[in-house]
């Protein structure tokens, strides 16, 4: 499908506003600065996002859109019966390409932050977690687990608590994550494969 020159005008001020949020964090997000980053002017990108709170919030949710695909092209799916083995998988690959961009880790980071102080993007940021513990929590239960809605939830939150770390720690690895993952993981209640 094509998309008009003033969605890809769109987009390429979004990814302008995530670029500076990534190197300089939310506090620097102006239309100005934004502008400069998309190679773009500042009046092109009032046009588009009137407001700076605007701008913010459109970005955030262009990134959210762009993670929910990435869990897709890394192939996981909610209605397989995940074994142990393959829940590791997909979990230590997650962390590894996530570990592979930490422009992402940082936006996730300044959005947690940002969302606290801003309700309607807390909202925002809450559902598309939500939604990837539901999908996880399908696919556990799927698998057989006992629990899956507070398995998902846990895993999510080691997940995202390892990628903080790494933000500090950069020796830490994807076998890190893989170690921790390994130490929490239940039995699987199907037989391995």
């Amino acid at each position: 499908m094509q998309i008009s020159a003033g969605e890809k005008t769109r987009q390429q001020i979004l990814k302008g506003a995530l670029a500076v949020i990534d190197k300089e964090g939310v506090d620097a997000v102006t239309h100005r600065r934004v502008g400069s980053e998309a190679k773009q002017s500042h009046g092109v990108v009032s046009y588009h996002f009137p407001t700076r709170d605007v701008l913010i919030q459109k970005a955030f949710e262009f990134h959210l859109g762009s993670a929910e695909n990435y869990m897709s092209a890394l192939g996981w799916r909610t209605d397989q019966r995940l074994t142990r083995s393959h829940l590791s998988k997909l979990l230590t690959r997650l962390v590894a390409e996530e570990l592979s961009d930490a422009r992402s880790i940082k936006i996730d980071l300044e959005l947690s932050l940002y969302g606290a102080r801003k309700p309607a993007l807390a909202e925002l940021f809450d559902n598309w977690v939500r939604i990837g513990c539901q999908n996880l929590s399908l696919a556990l239960h799927h698998g057989g687990y006992e629990q899956p809605d507070e398995l998902a939830s846990s895993l999510v939150n080691l997940v995202r608590g390892f990628l903080l770390e790494c933000l500090t720690n950069k020796t830490l690895t994807k076998l890190d994550f893989q170690a921790r993952l390994e130490l929490l993981l239940p039995a699987s209640p199907i037989i391995e494969k």
